[in-house]
């Protein structure tokens, strides 16, 4: 169904591009190729949690990543991005674009080390 813009963080819902409950495709995705430039509501109050999971950012000089997004049905994060996503393909990547039953053999993966 295409684009339907860049998404904008907000503290509620306020606009869906479909039902909330159809995990289909059928309807408008949102787009934003650098998650730190995503813009914010008015009333958006910041959320340290979702600083530290890269979902959002105080600064537009973050990690780079895009971020696509469906804001109806059920989603499952993937980070990182796709093969083919190029530069939107950074560390802040964000995918909350497939069902849960999406399958996909272009993902990749962002390794972590941990001591």
């Amino acid at each position: 169904a295409g684009s339907n813009g860049s998404p904008v963080l907000s503290n509620s819902v306020t606009k869906r591009n479909g039902p909330a409950d159809d995990d289909s495709h059928d309807y408008p995705h949102m787009l934003n190729p650098h998650l730190a430039a995503i813009r914010k509501s008015k009333r958006y109050t910041p959320n340290e949690l979702l600083r530290r999971l890269l979902i959002e950012s105080a600064t537009t000089t973050t990690v780079g990543g895009g971020l696509w997004c469906r804001n109806y049905g059920d989603r499952v994060p993937l980070r990182g991005g796709y093969w083919n996503n190029g530069s939107g393909a950074g560390l802040g990547a964000l995918h909350l674009y497939g069902a849960r039953s999406n399958t996909s053999r272009g993902g990749g993966f962002r390794p972590a080390f941990f001591v």
